[in-house]
């Protein structure tokens, strides 16, 4: 049965996640800050590598943790710490058998991850079916459900046409992480929606739809742009959840390319995005003056 609007339950699996926020905080200063003594905690060998692996695991549970602590209803978060148990598990399974584990408390650490992944598995379910009206109320709302918003001085028809050749350029040239290489655009009629789906990676295809609106008092169109997966399975599943994370900052990247494209004939470009990767001390230009 879903949870209802303002009922205690909603309070409890809210409560739950912050709990395991806090555990994930824990767990990962204790990776990050004694590596060493969390290998031979879990039974597996006390390598240089496996600590190395062991910091960067703790940094992302720190990650997660706050992510899940800053929020009201961290669906996202959760479905973070989910793909990370997975990771941990598979981590695990990979020693056993090396004569450098002891596999005893090997077992006993997979045994345990087992029942955290089912723990946050099914706390991220339960967040991911609360109410709208519940949603709504949570000011990351707009972030965690994939999509972005951009208005552009121009009339609809034009920015649906020019969109069009922008997907596909950006596709064909690799600039972009959601308009893929061999994007198909399927098109609206009524010349108010595009929707693309783009070439599946490992599994997980990545679709998505734009819807064009009049903009208030005939300034422009507002551009709405939504990311979807397809894709079923519980792997694909995650992978889509941990894609939201950052799919509304992808997608409002690419509308604000978009628009710069469309109002000033260019985009602006910096040292910073002429290279592969994130850059966070070097943001793009377009972000610094949006």
């Amino acid at each position: 049965m879903s949870p209802q609007p303002g009922s205690d339950t909603n309070d409890n699996w809210e409560r739950l996640a912050k709990g395991l926020g806090w555990f994930s905080i824990g767990l990962g200063l204790s990776e990050l800050i004694a590596p060493g003594a969390m290998a031979d905690f879990v039974g597996v060998r006390n390598s240089s590598g496996n600590r190395s692996v062991l910091r960067a695991y703790g940094m992302r549970e720190i990650a997660a943790g706050i992510g899940i602590l800053m929020q009201e209803r961290p669906v996202g978060w959760m479905w973070a710490r989910v793909a990370g148990d997975l990771l941990d598990f598979g981590s695990l399974a990979a020693s056993v058998g090396s004569r450098a584990s002891n596999g005893g408390r090997l077992a006993g650490s997979m045994g345990a991850v087992a029942g955290v992944t089912a723990l946050d598995f099914y706390c991220a379910s339960q967040l991911d079916r609360l109410p709208r009206s519940r949603a709504e109320q949570d000011q990351q709302s707009i972030r965690a459900s994939n999509s972005a918003v951009i208005t552009i001085d121009r009339p609809a028809d034009d920015l649906y046409r020019r969109l069009r050749d922008f997907m596909r350029t950006r596709g064909e040239g690799g600039e972009s992480r959601v308009f893929t290489s061999g994007v198909e655009i399927t098109e609206d009629p009524a010349g108010q929606r595009l929707r693309w789906r783009a070439r599946a990676m490992k599994g997980i295809a990545i679709a998505g739809n734009v819807r064009f609106d009049p903009a208030q008092a005939n300034r422009g169109t507002v551009v709405r742009a939504e990311l979807e997966s397809p894709s079923t399975g519980m792997v694909a599943r995650v992978a889509g959840k941990l894609l939201g994370i950052a799919g509304s900052e992808l997608l409002q990247n690419e509308l604000r390319k978009f628009k710069q494209l469309v109002e000033t004939g260019e985009i602006a470009t910096s040292a910073a995005t002429a290279e592969a990767g994130v850059h966070q001390a070097q943001p793009p230009q377009e972000l610094a003056h949006a």
